[in-house]
């Protein structure tokens, strides 16, 4: 299983929430999402500086989104 957490800013974005439960009905088992507001909750040091919208893939990999087709590539590429 594909652990990814993405950080959004939920004072600013609205949708990221929506689509977070797009992709965990489209995914499935095969992939752990975890949502994050960053104006809410502290991003892990481990990680460095986060500029929402980020996805963190496995706790390695950041990857900046700019767009909603951005992070089902990113989902889809991490699993298969």
């Amino acid at each position: 299983m594909i652990k990814v957490e993405i950080f959004y800013n939920g004072e600013k974005d609205k949708k990221t929430p929506e689509l977070v439960e797009s992709i965990r009905h489209k995914f499935g088992d095969k992939v752990e999402v975890k949502l994050i507001d960053t104006s809410k909750e502290k991003t892990p040091e481990d990680y460095g500086t986060i500029n929402p919208p980020e996805v963190v893939i496995d706790g390695k990999t950041k990857l900046k989104l700019d767009s909603k087709e951005k992070l089902e590539e990113i989902v889809t590429k991490a699993i298969f």
